[in-house]
């Protein structure tokens, strides 16, 4: 018996197939619904209030540190999404699976706004613990679940927490890492 496997012309039908099926989605049912207004404001609105909170002589260091926490914040995103451990019924734009609101917005902003305010390691720690379980048990349930922006299906809200807490250690180190290896002037 021989066993066949898709090609990978195979594969890049079906996926044409989906992208058509996912745009058509996106047009007659997510384009301008309350919903894509809401992910719009969740967008665009947080920063607005980063921009005139940051601290101006900081801003290179924290907004690298925004940028790490998005950059995992969008791999974990692909990854969870391309092994379904969850799933997102109304994007704010069609081709880009995420929940971009969060990935590129929300999460970054958050952090970003306690690594400003929070130097110390500590302080850092607690800081990013708690921002991480308001988030992970109470941003996404009674937020993205409720509205169904956000569909859990084998992911747990405490490996959300996991992981907010060791992207915020690992992007912090980074740019520790990078700040004292800058020549001086």
């Amino acid at each position: 018996m021989t066993l066949s496997y898709p090609s990978y012309e195979d594969i890049q039908a079906i996926r044409e197939q989906l992208f058509k099926a996912s745009m058509d989605h996106w047009i007659h049912h997510d384009f301008l619904s309350w919903k894509w207004w809401s992910l719009v404001g969740l967008t665009v609105i947080p920063w607005i209030l980063w921009w005139n909170l940051v601290d101006r002589r900081r801003r290179q260091p924290i907004f690298l540190f925004g940028c790490l926490m998005s950059m995992f914040a969008v791999i974990l995103d692909n990854l969870g999404t391309d092994l379904l451990w969850w799933g997102y019924p109304d994007k704010f734009l069609p081709a880009i699976p995420p929940l971009m609101s969060a990935d590129l917005t929300l999460i970054p902003v958050c952090y970003m706004v306690i690594y400003q305010l929070f130097p110390g390691f500590k302080s850092f720690l607690t800081a990013t613990v708690l921002l991480g379980a308001v988030l992970a048990y109470i941003a996404e349930p009674l937020i993205f679940i409720k509205l169904d922006l956000y569909r859990l299906n084998s992911w747990k809200l405490t490996y959300s927490l996991l992981f907010y807490v060791i992207a915020a250690l690992v992007a912090r180190f980074l740019v520790r890492t990078m700040k004292s290896e800058e020549p001086s002037a």
